[in-house]
């Protein structure tokens, strides 16, 4: 069953019910190819093609394949970082996107890649995936992957300063993507990487 590790706004957009994954195709086309078509998945992935146009000198095929799998009806296994305790007497593990702060020093942060089958909660259902360019994803999108909308975020700097901003979604999932990826990909809106995308909705949650 494939699998994707989430940050804590990505999990708390799925308990809402739907989430969009966005993740940078590894490694990137080369400069020149262009995004041809969604192939037929190839053993259990979904599959890009991505050519180089017609009477380009030097013809290329580039054929990514999605590491999470990405084929429509896929049941994905979700990890997410936990506290974990570390004693048998301090009670359950509670996750990180529902509880921000360590509940205690007899628990130890566990990153999402680290968490136990066991313990995942969370298995949607790809509804449809694809590819794009990053810097083409939009307000509406963005708030699907995970971040909070323009009215949302005036409640938070309000309550911070008292001031308000209409900030958008797209700006923080950008600056998001520059912190992670600007140094291997490029940077969000300049450089323009190649994504996998794939809209995910809870069907059935496990404790």
């Amino acid at each position: 069953m494939p699998s994707v590790a989430l940050s804590a706004a990505e999990v708390r957009r799925l308990l809402a019910g739907s989430l969009l994954v966005v993740r940078p195709i590894v490694p990137q086309p080369r400069e020149g190819l262009e995004f041809i078509r969604m192939l037929f998945p190839w053993k259990g992935k979904a599959q890009a093609e991505f050519e180089t146009p017609d009477g380009h000198p030097n013809p290329l095929m580039y054929h990514p394949l999605c590491p999470f799998g990405g084929v429509t009806g896929d049941v994905l296994v979700c990890k997410e970082a936990a506290w974990w305790p570390t004693c048998l007497n301090c009670g359950d593990g509670k996750y990180v996107a529902d509880c921000p702060e360590r509940p205690g020093y007899m628990y130890e942060k566990v990153p999402a890649q680290r968490l136990p089958l066991t313990a995942v909660r969370l298995r949607p259902t790809v509804i449809e995936a694809g590819v794009m360019r990053a810097n083409a994803i939009t307000d509406k999108q963005a708030v699907l992957a995970g971040w909070p909308g323009p009215e949302t975020l005036r409640r938070l700097v309000l309550a911070m300063d008292g001031t308000a901003s209409g900030q958008a979604a797209i700006e923080w999932f950008a600056l998001t993507w520059n912190a992670k990826y600007d140094k291997k990909y490029g940077t969000f809106a300049d450089a323009a990487p190649w994504c996998w995308w794939a809209l995910v909705e809870v069907k059935e949650q496990h404790a």
